[in-house]
């Protein structure tokens, strides 16, 4: 197992790569549909320190998805987890998923003019809706996404209709009650990336959130404007304002 994890995973190129993670995608004409291979990287020494008294990420992963499907909620269908342990500590971890056909991301869905949303307003508020809605429903069932970046929330139009696929469920947390802080950090996250979403926009969100959600703050202006500042403050951080 050790040689094919090691070696074997070299025969496929990346498809994508960040300090996190490296995945590949697997096109054959012998599967039915393509694969993705996801190694879970250790980012640091803190990450070593964790792998010895938690689940790997891959498996925390896989307990996510199966946790939220349960609940209702549409994700990456796992085909595999494979895992090299040595001294009874895991040394790798890999997803075997496969590709969901016709889905794009979220933010490239509002942002980008191929998929037409910028001249056709009324479509883009009734997407604009459902990804509130999805979002809401999701806060309603006491999950919080720890990474919840528009990258991270996958579009499948069909027709009238759209599904959404939650995607990077490592972090994916369910409370007995939802915290506010936690609303917040995905309510932030979602809204983070510029260029995508105007003000118009982000009020239609926040409207439609509320009503899915079934979530009304003591001091909703309030509320927003810490949404608002610390969008903001993470914008400066990164360099975008």
């Amino acid at each position: 197992m050790v040689r094919w994890i090691e070696g074997g995973l070299s025969l496929w190129p990346e498809f994508r790569r960040s300090r996190h993670a490296i995945v590949q995608r697997v096109d054959d004409p012998a599967l039915p549909a393509p694969i993705f291979i996801k190694q879970f990287l250790l980012r640091d020494g803190w990450d070593r320190l964790k792998r010895m008294v938690r689940p790997p990420r891959a498996r925390r992963a896989l307990l996510a998805n199966q946790m939220i499907t349960a609940l209702g909620f549409r994700t990456e269908p796992v085909i595999a987890l494979a895992e090299y342990r040595r001294f009874g500590f895991t040394w790798k971890s890999v997803l075997f998923t496969r590709e969901l056909p016709d889905v794009h991301e979220a933010r490239a869905v509002f942002r980008d003019p191929e998929f037409g949303l910028r001249a056709d307003i009324p479509k883009r508020r009734e997407l604009l809706d459902g990804l509130a809605g999805e979002i809401g429903a999701w806060h309603k069932a006491d999950l919080h996404h720890g990474d919840l970046r528009l990258s991270n929330l996958l579009m499948q139009r069909n027709g009238d209709s759209c599904a959404f696929y939650w995607m990077d469920n490592e972090r994916t947390r369910r409370y007995a009650r939802m915290p506010e802080s936690r609303r917040v950090h995905n309510l932030v996250q979602i809204i983070l990336d510029p260029g995508v979403f105007t003000r118009t926009d982000m009020l239609r969100l926040w409207r439609a959130y509320k009503v899915a959600s079934g979530y009304a703050p003591l001091d909703e202006k309030a509320f927003l404007r810490k949404v608002i500042e610390r969008t903001r403050e993470r914008r400066r951080k990164r360099g975008w304002v």
